[in-house]
């Protein structure tokens, strides 16, 4: 885990280094090795050349439907519901979403999972959650949760993993 607490940002990664006798500890490999390596992965990671999966689940939510709700937790919780523009192109709705700004509606909210899953009731959805907070009774459609457990997505959504969400963009 590499934490950075001026900025409060951690990165947690599993990383292999070849061990000594089947064994592997810190100790075998030096500080200067593992400063290196942590280093590395943590330019790698937030230079912002890699794709998210945020960046995944709003392509695929904005190539695939003309309205959108967001749950932000920034500042004021709130749920941010987006609708494509006529003229707008699906990469253009796809970035006005990913910016968090210039929603159609913003519905501040004590607890905006409740508000989305009240919004999502009873319809065909596509739901990505970090946690699986959302929870939409008697919706249909496709979940993707960031963090697998045992408050999973209702059986009525089918469970996709990352690579499907990329698949669906090819």
């Amino acid at each position: 885990m590499i934490v950075d607490l001026g900025r409060r940002r951690a990165l947690w990664t599993d990383i292999h280094l070849p061990a000594t006798g089947g064994f592997q500890s810190v100790r075998s490999h030096g500080g200067d090795d593992l400063a290196v390596v942590a280093a590395d992965l943590w330019q790698q990671f937030t230079s912002g050349g890699r794709v998210t999966l945020w960046d995944l689940s709003v392509w695929r939510a904005a190539a695939l439907s003309s309205q959108v709700a967001v749950v932000s937790r920034e500042a004021e919780p709130a749920l941010l519901r987006y609708r494509r523009r006529p003229d707008e192109t699906a990469a253009a709705f796809a970035v006005r979403v990913s910016s968090l700004k210039d929603a159609e509606e913003r519905h501040e909210h004590v607890d905006p999972d409740a508000a989305a899953a009240g919004l999502a009731a009873g319809r065909r959805i596509f739901l990505a959650t970090v946690h699986g907070d959302v929870q939409p009774p008697g919706a249909t459609g496709t979940a993707y949760r960031l963090f697998p457990g045992t408050g999973d997505a209702p059986r009525t959504l089918t469970r996709v993993t990352a690579g499907d969400l990329l698949a669906d963009l090819a």
